[in-house]
């Protein structure tokens, strides 16, 4: 990362063996790792094997919700700020049904067995382990069958013209929202209440504005957040600050460059950072793993020095001549410094 073509950072992460390794140039003395089982997070089912997966879960589906199931019921609502008339379909989901879907699916994934003993290989565990573990899961939900977990609404007007999705978790009396209007939407986590989450999107396919609430039921505060976004351009309005980030990337030969101006202002300063930050992809990186060390075995003195090194950064520099503009607490140098004494 650079900054007024200084370097800020310079770091390099190696995946190798099972283990990450990482280092930060000027601010740690040898490379540090965590293990980190990459081979096993990328070794995956084969996609047909989903496809037959997600047959299977819609077989389910279709198996235990029946029409007679659905409740269909006619309403007003608040649609693109106006009232309008439509039509909202019902389905609750208790513990019998969610048990019978549960069933139904195992019945057609053992009848599979290939696909059964190919992912009980995915997850290492024996088929038998496999067996175990589903049956505990249907355990869950055998007793208490009229438990309701989940409702699910849909709405829609004219010919089937849906616009809007909520699902309900009943132990939490929490509803997830998700509706839409052409090019905007809402997203909204709410309860019978008040609205906890809510994001309204507006805009088209160049540029969007988008306003987010968020209420801390907590310390019985509301906060919002507004701003804009184009593919090269975000900004960030949030009480009487602004954030203005304008970016693009640039790609050659595996390396790829991204371009930052990042604006922060308040009533009183406006202060603008350009950043250039390239991530270079299979890059050979010449270190020796038998020296590095176990973030486990890092040291009380190990961390101070890293402290003391980063405090004579430009990076840490440069943060430092944000500190007015995003308000950092005083305390924040004075427990660095004291932490590094």
């Amino acid at each position: 990362v650079n900054y007024l073509n200084e370097e800020l950072v310079n770091g390099n992460v190696v995946l190798q063996n099972n283990k990450l390794y990482f280092f930060l140039k000027d601010i740690m003395q040898d490379y540090y790792y965590i293990s980190y089982p990459y081979q096993d997070y990328i070794k995956t089912l084969a996609s047909s094997d989903y496809s037959k997966l997600l047959e299977f879960v819609k077989d389910s589906i279709d198996e235990v919700i029946k029409n007679d199931d659905i409740k269909k019921e006619k309403m007003t609502v608040e649609y693109n700020g106006k009232n309008k008339k439509v039509n909202k379909l019902t389905y609750k989901i208790r513990n019998e049904e969610l048990n019978k879907m549960i069933n139904y699916f195992t019945k057609l994934l053992k009848g599979d067995k290939k696909l059964y003993k190919s992912i009980a290989s995915s997850l290492k565990i024996s088929e038998k382990k496999l067996d175990s573990e589903i049956n505990s899961l249907n355990s869950l939900f055998e007793k208490d069958k009229d438990k309701l977990l989940f409702e699910y609404d849909v709405y829609y007007y004219g010919f089937n013209k849906i616009f809007r999705y909520d699902l309900k978790v009943a132990d939490l009396g929490v509803t997830m929202s998700y509706q839409e209007n052409n090019n905007n939407f809402v997203i909204k986590l709410f309860t019978d209440e008040k609205d906890i989450i809510k994001l309204v999107v507006k805009g088209d396919k160049e540029k969007y504005s988008y306003e987010l609430t968020i209420d801390d039921i907590i310390n019985n505060q509301t906060y919002t957040i507004t701003g804009t976004y184009t593919n090269d351009n975000l900004v960030i309005n949030y009480d009487k600050n602004k954030v203005d980030i304008k970016s693009n990337t640039v790609e050659k030969d595996g390396t790829y460059t991204n371009n930052n101006s990042i604006t922060l202002l308040d009533d009183d300063d406006k202060v603008t950072i350009d950043l250039t930050t390239t991530y270079y992809f299979n890059e050979k990186v010449n270190f020796n793993n038998t020296k590095a060390i176990s973030t486990a075995d890092i040291t009380e003195e190990d961390y101070k020095l890293m402290i003391e090194n980063f405090m004579n950064t430009k990076l840490y520099e440069v943060l430092s001549s944000f500190e007015k503009i995003i308000n950092l607490p005083e305390e924040f140098n004075t427990k660095i410094l004291e932490e590094s004494n």
